[in-house]
């Protein structure tokens, strides 16, 4: 995580201890759940092995991808912990197409899901599309990434590690390039000689509009996009988060919830920051 739902509550998960927390709005605690799942031991009906991504579903469920020991797996648990369902899409499910762990995992309002993760045949990095049922209905390979999110339309928009300046690329539900740019967006260019295009993009999400928010470590800053990639605004990092961005995510309207972590030996915890309506 971080993961919102459409009513703003916030799951957040601890990977070392198995624990997933789910705030209200506010910042409040609705819910703690989650115990370690142990081969061959009595496990709790919340276990799970190696979660590594969190979404919410359009009821407002948990989906939690568990990497698991070569064992991927979408568990679906209700807010409180209760376990509901289990997509399993390791290699003795899905056979060369099985998953060795996940990149990340995306719901739409119909309830079918974006994932990305790498194969376990051959380490690709892939984009798979599944039914509200948990079947796989499309897939394709994506590029070498950094950082990847999920778009409203089923496809997914990555950054590509490049010097001096990172690239974002859109691709569509297929797998087609719909659109790509560099720090000014679409439809610009440096200027000739202009050798001052650094970029270098940390963290990437995407609202329910399509809109592209990009953390920019180098600026220190979080650029926006439309998603066709057309530049709309900039906005500095002064004064948004006490210590680093660890994490970003949007809300739906555009609402930035910001992981903002200390550095080693800082006294001051870790916190989530509302970053209220980018736009």
């Amino acid at each position: 995580g971080p993961a919102v739902a459409a009513d703003g509550a916030i799951a957040f998960g601890d990977n070392r201890y198995s624990r997933v927390r789910v705030y209200a709005p506010g910042g409040s605690v609705l819910h703690e759940w989650g115990s370690k799942l142990k081969r061959k031991e009595p496990i709790g009906p919340d276990a799970f092995e190696d979660g590594s991504v969190l979404a919410f579903g359009p009821q407002g469920r948990i989906y939690l991808g568990d990497d698991g020991t070569w064992r991927p797996s979408i568990r679906v648990f209700e807010r409180d912990g209760t376990p509901v369902t289990e997509y399993k899409l390791d290699k003795e499910t899905l056979g060369e197409r099985g998953l060795k762990e996940f990149r990340g995992l995306w719901l739409r309002e119909d309830g079918s899901m974006t994932l990305t993760a790498l194969r376990y045949s051959d380490d690709a990095r892939v984009a798979y599309t599944l039914s509200p049922e948990g079947e796989l209905t499309g897939e394709y390979v994506l590029p070498a990434y950094d950082n990847v999110a999920g778009m409203p339309d089923g496809g997914v928009v990555i950054s590509i590690d490049a010097s001096p300046a990172d690239t974002i690329i859109r691709f569509d539900a297929k797998g087609q390039q719909v659109a790509k740019w560099g720090l000014l967006g679409t439809g610009f260019a440096p200027l000739p000689g202009d050798q001052r295009e650094y970029f270098s993009v940390e963290h990437l999400t995407v609202d329910g509009s399509g809109r592209v928010y990009a953390y920019d470590r180098m600026g220190n800053a979080i650029w926006i996009y439309s998603a066709e990639g057309v530049f709309e605004d900039v906005v500095p990092e002064a004064g948004l988060v006490n210590n680093r961005f660890e994490g970003l995510v949007a809300s739906a309207r555009g609402d930035l919830l910001v992981h903002d972590e200390p550095g080693f030996g800082d006294p001051e915890p870790p916190a989530l920051r509302w970053l209220e309506n980018a736009r």
